[in-house]
């Protein structure tokens, strides 16, 4: 089990992942945040936590999350591997989600853009979900 104490596998978006200079090299996390909890000017759209709601509730997850169980128990071996095939798996999901949403642009801005995809304008945000794994030291 000390192969696992401390061990976070964080899926998301993270600060080396920004826009362009034509959108002020604004963080990626932070657009994806405003989706997901809304503005005073932008509905919510979540993406990130319907991953989590979704993902936990999956038999794939539970059954990786037993194997990576097991393993550590066993001799630890590939711990490392399984945490990666787990974050893979969770950004898989969570850019199926993003891809996927169900909803719609505003009239005026998916004429903007020239198509209605409300969580898709430039292909950064999808592009941008990655997983680390963190090991305290």
């Amino acid at each position: 089990m000390e192969a696992l104490d401390g061990t976070t596998v964080e899926v998301g978006f993270f600060p080396e992942d920004r826009y362009g200079s034509e959108n002020g090299n604004l963080p990626v996390a932070q657009v994806a945040a405003y989706n997901e909890f809304g503005t005073t000017r932008n509905p919510t759209r979540p993406s990130m936590a319907p991953t989590f709601e979704e993902f936990t509730s999956q038999f794939h997850y539970a059954r990786l999350m037993k194997s990576t169980f097991e393993n550590v128990l066993r001799d630890g071996r590939q711990t490392n591997t399984l945490l990666k095939k787990l974050g893979k798996m969770v950004a898989e999901q969570m850019q199926v989600n993003i891809d996927d949403y169900p909803g719609s642009n505003s009239p005026a801005w998916a004429a903007y853009k020239g198509f209605n995809d409300p969580l898709f304008h430039t292909g950064k945000m999808l592009e941008s979900v990655k997983f680390q794994i963190h090991r305290r030291q």
